[in-house]
């Protein structure tokens, strides 16, 4: 009576949303981010992602490539956002 576990694989962890978010963040380097709409969507995936990967650890994965993502891209997007306000208030005087 001996029973074999050999067969049992481990659950593999999905990471469709951290690739897609690392993804669009690769493209928006040379794309200059489509204008800034590549680097936020890029952005917002990646913390959809880091957020079910906190909530659901044994169901997502991919945590690495969200948090690499998020923290190299956030600071482009914020100073092009302080770049545009610059410009938009020296444009109205």
């Amino acid at each position: 009576m001996s029973v074999s576990f050999s067969n049992i694989q481990p659950q593999q962890t999905r990471k469709g949303l951290a690739i897609t978010s690392l993804v669009l963040g690769i493209i928006s380097i040379p794309t200059f981010g489509l204008l800034g709409v590549g680097a936020i969507a890029a952005i917002v995936l990646g913390a959809i992602a880091l957020n079910r990967i906190r909530k659901e650890p044994a169901v997502y994965g991919g945590k690495g490539m969200a948090i690499r993502l998020v923290e190299s891209k956030t600071p482009g997007v914020v100073k092009r956002g302080e770049g545009a306000a610059l410009e938009s208030s020296f444009y109205s005087r």
